[in-house]
């Protein structure tokens, strides 16, 4: 008779359990970058642009750490498509079989000015590349300088980066 009591609330925990532990784990699988890029103006205002690759399935696109604001989705066609989103999201899904995609919006929060220097600090495990207003010409990149030699922009590979840099200030 405890064998059969057991056995019976043995298959009924089994039965409660394996549904809502495989529900859990289904998860989206990140985008295929094709490129990414963060421009900073000289007023401090911070815009990303995602390129990403198409795909059969569905994915996840992880934004840049910050408040995103402007988001919007432009399609292989130029079709532009402005998305709202509530505060605190940090991630979209990307149907699949939309071609290649371009996804841009803003950032707010991200980029700090204290004694006349932006401070940036980011981590995105993604190649990006960054384009800084032209009146830079010494940028600090983990608090090592980054001589640009009249270029605005460079490129970081699987970015975890304190990036400072400051406008109009003496060589």
């Amino acid at each position: 008779m405890r064998v059969k009591i057991f056995a019976s609330f043995l298959i009924f925990t089994l039965i409660l359990f394996f549904p809502q532990a495989n529900a859990q784990s289904d998860s989206f699988k990140e985008v295929s970058h094709k490129s990414l890029q963060i421009t900073i103006d000289h007023e401090g205002n911070v815009n990303v642009i995602h390129q990403i690759r198409d795909s059969d399935e569905p994915r996840q696109l992880n934004f840049v750490n910050g408040t995103v604001s402007n988001l919007k989705l432009i399609d292989s066609a130029d079709k532009e498509e402005l998305i709202d989103i509530s505060d605190g999201i940090n991630s979209i899904v990307i149907l699949p079989d939309q071609g290649e995609l371009v996804v841009k919006y803003d950032l707010k929060d991200v980029l700090v000015l204290k004694d006349n220097v932006w401070t940036l600090d980011f981590r995105y495990l993604q190649t990006t590349i960054f384009v800084l207003p032209e009146e830079i010409d010494l940028v600090f990149a983990n608090q090592r300088s980054v001589f640009l030699d009249g270029k605005n922009a460079f490129t970081c590979h699987g970015c975890e980066i304190l990036l400072e840099y400051s406008i109009n200030e003496p060589k």
